[in-house]
């Protein structure tokens, strides 16, 4: 068994690996204004209809 003085330097050897590490490039999806005007107009139109069938 790993006494505690090992345990907390394998810790540190992970965390100055993962500083070594490069910044993972940030996710962002492009989109063109015309398939947001989609998307949103979808997202209020579709719960609309929805209802509108349920109540009758």
């Amino acid at each position: 068994m790993a006494s505690p003085n090992q345990v907390g330097c394998d810790n540190m050897a992970i965390a100055k690996e993962s500083n070594k590490m490069p910044n993972p490039e940030k996710n962002i999806i492009k989109l063109e204004p015309g398939t947001l005007l989609l998307i949103v107009s979808a997202l209020i139109l579709l719960p609309l209809l929805f209802v509108g069938f349920l109540s009758q």
